[in-house]
């Protein structure tokens, strides 16, 4: 499934707001092999350069019958300074292990918001154990996907968890663990290696760099890749969790004059009945070039219109008493409005005084637009 696929299925179950997780968590992949090749490129280098190095050697004694071990200049420029390659290295391989730590945390928002919905746990507590223990509750899963909750349930208890998050706590709380990597210009022999290591209790042995980040990276690939396939397979025959009263994308009607002046716009939707609360999200679907965006819904002020008319039945305001822009940098979320408490005789009296007032409209953001346009 391609990552518009994707989209258009949480869309479809009213969960779209877990693609920026998952969106995130494909980055940190991204960022991971683009690291992991840049320390196979110093690495080789080391391995290239001892090479070139033992043969020189080795001719000058067989020519000479004696030779000298200079040392090699191992810098490297980045960025017009010169560090030393074993510099580099460690830079990468620190900032190597914040990357793999962090995708963990994304990971589990994920889940959270793909799997959870209106129960998902508050961002600020969402972590993979918190998600798990939610998730071991809920009846429909432990019953009919016992295998993918084996997965997430084993995940904190795995080599390659443990190692990355006593590694990563190590380096960030404790002390930089010099990695080295060496060329042995008498047998050959080259390693590039993680240094032991011990962190409460658990000790770890000396291991090659890039056998671990190989393993490391393909557990990582393998959870996001798993957990797609489980949102395919799960959302093909099973609805998200309390998503009936999450909208997308009002519509927006826009009164005109007879002179072709705007007389009032009010975005909009249509029911039979008011609710007690409705939850709203922004996004923008292109399927020729497969562009996604999600925003969050900035207006002030939604008409619940009663379908095929131009009835009003209430007024929607937000339940926070926040600002809301497109580009304002806040987490997605299908924010929550309630209706206004108005008299059944206000609420045309209410709805053209908020008509005409609306401040930011987004057409493009719109499901339909009707305009109207008024007698001379």
């Amino acid at each position: 499934m391609t990552h518009y696929q994707l989209a258009d299925l949480l869309k479809e179950k009213r969960i779209i707001d877990a693609l920026q997780f998952f969106s995130s968590c494909q980055f940190k992949i991204e960022m991971m092999d683009a690291n992991k090749a840049l320390l196979e490129q110093i690495l080789a280098d080391f391995w290239n350069e001892g090479e070139q190095s033992q043969k020189r050697i080795s001719q000058e004694l067989i020519e000479r019958g004696t030779s000298l071990i200079l040392s090699e200049d191992d810098s490297i420029e980045l960025l017009g300074v010169r560090y030393s390659r074993g510099f580099i290295l460690n830079k990468s391989l620190i900032e190597m292990y914040g990357t793999l730590h962090s995708f963990f945390d994304i990971y589990a928002q994920w889940l959270n918001r793909m799997l959870l919905a209106d129960e998902a746990i508050p961002i600020e507590r969402v972590s993979i154990s918190s998600v798990n223990r939610m998730l071991q509750t809920k009846n429909h899963f432990k019953t009919q996907y016992p295998d993918f909750l084996e997965l997430i349930d084993k995940i904190t208890s795995s080599a390659d968890y443990q190692y990355i998050a006593d590694m990563n706590n190590t380096l960030k709380h404790r002390q930089v663990l010099i990695s080295k990597a060496k060329f042995d210009l008498f047998s050959g022999d080259f390693s590039g290696s993680l240094p032991p290591f011990e962190k409460d209790g658990r000790t770890y042995t000396r291991t090659e760099i890039i056998d671990q980040l190989q393993s490391h990276v393909g557990y990582c690939k393998n959870l996001i890749n798993d957990s797609c396939i489980f949102a395919e397979l799960f959302y093909m025959t099973s609805n998200s969790l309390n998503t009936e009263n999450r909208f997308h994308n009002p519509n927006i009607q826009i009164i005109r004059k007879a002179d072709k002046s705007i007389h009032s716009i009010m975005p909009y939707i249509e029911d039979s009945v008011l609710r007690g609360e409705y939850h709203f999200l922004l996004c923008y679907f292109v399927e020729e070039t497969e562009t996604v965006q999600i925003f969050n819904c900035p207006y002030e002020m939604i008409a619940v219109f009663k379908p095929a008319t131009q009835i009003c039945i209430g007024l929607l305001i937000p339940s926070d008493t926040d600002i809301y822009s497109l580009d304002d940098g806040r987490v997605v979320h299908y924010r929550k409005y309630v209706p206004k408490v108005l008299d059944a005789d206000m609420i045309p009296f209410e709805l053209g005084i908020e008509s005409t007032r609306a401040k930011k409209i987004y057409p493009l953001l719109a499901e339909k637009i009707d305009y109207i346009k008024l007698l001379a």
